[in-house]
């Protein structure tokens, strides 16, 4: 009866497992796209003019942070999920006080929920605005480099970042969007 029941349950597993990392993916972009934005905003920055599609399919893998960010959200909500059933019906009396009755009413499983996701929503934000300006220290702490272009003319400044196109450089208070590809030799941000 345990191998029956071991089976199943592989077999279920099997069959959603795709489902599962399809939406974990696309989890982890939307995670991805937030971190980056509040990366190059901190910088005056929106990288969504300067960015495609496909510098999303890799961003959530930038960055260790980010992915440790993505499961500790996940983890997170999770646990105060349970947390929040176990002491519903482990002390229901302190629950309902502290609820201040609410969970007697018929939405209140459905209001959890929306709380909790809220709740994951909040932390990745505050999150992403620390990831943001702990990342503008670094770059502020890096050393200038120097890039020489087709006509031998050179910028210095301090490499923010990149996309597939464009590479962002700091130069004094000024910030350059510099175009790989194109006669453009640098788009000045502020």
């Amino acid at each position: 009866m345990k191998e029956g029941f071991i089976k199943d349950v592989y077999e279920i597993l099997f069959k959603e497992i795709q489902s599962v990392l399809a939406i974990t993916y696309v989890f982890m972009i939307g995670i991805g796209m937030l971190f980056n934005h509040q990366r190059y905003a901190e910088f005056g920055i929106n990288i969504f003019q300067y960015s495609d599609v496909f510098d999303y399919l890799v961003a959530p893998f930038e960055d260790l942070r980010i992915i440790v960010f993505s499961i500790g959200t996940v983890l997170l909500v999770l646990f105060l999920f349970k947390f929040d059933e176990w002491w519903s019906t482990s002390f229901p009396k302190s629950y309902t006080i502290l609820s201040f009755g609410l969970n007697k009413k018929s939405w209140h499983n459905k209001y959890r929920i929306i709380v909790f996701i809220f709740t994951g929503f909040v932390y990745l934000l505050i999150f992403a605005k620390m990831y943001g300006r702990e990342t503008k220290l670094e770059v502020n702490k890096k050393e200038a480099i120097t890039i020489t272009f087709a006509d031998d003319k050179k910028e210095t400044g301090i490499l923010i970042g990149k996309t597939n196109q464009v590479l962002f450089l700091k130069k004094d208070e000024t910030v350059l969007a510099i175009p790989y590809t194109s006669v453009v030799k640098a788009i000045e941000i502020r």
